[in-house]
């Protein structure tokens, strides 16, 4: 009987290396238009600078300290504390704040 061999006894085979395999010239590269880069659009900004709000004067006052105190805290929860500290101070006590922003607008 003959044997007949089957698909994973197939001899691979070898592969080409790219130094003996031939290649065709490149072919002539035909010159494309240049295009010109698009403008954009030259308006004049529409938005204007409002001023810092009260709770924004009170976290520039107080994030320095906080971030000193709580060492190993992300940014998000110094915020977090920021936010409960303000939520919790009286009208009396936010307002050096208020005025503060009052004279930055």
């Amino acid at each position: 009987m003959a044997e007949s061999t089957t698909v994973s006894e197939k001899v691979p085979t070898p592969s080409v290396s790219k130094a003996t395999k031939k290649t065709s010239p490149p072919a002539a590269k035909k010159e494309e238009p240049v295009k010109e880069p698009v403008k954009k659009a030259e308006t004049k900004r529409s938005h204007t600078f409002k001023g810092k709000n009260a709770y924004l004067c009170y976290k520039d006052t107080v994030f320095k300290t906080l971030i000193t105190e709580n060492k190993g805290k992300t940014h998000k929860e110094i915020m977090a504390l920021v936010g409960e500290k303000w939520k919790s101070m009286s009208d009396e006590d936010k307002k050096p704040y208020v005025e503060m922003s009052k004279a930055d607008i």
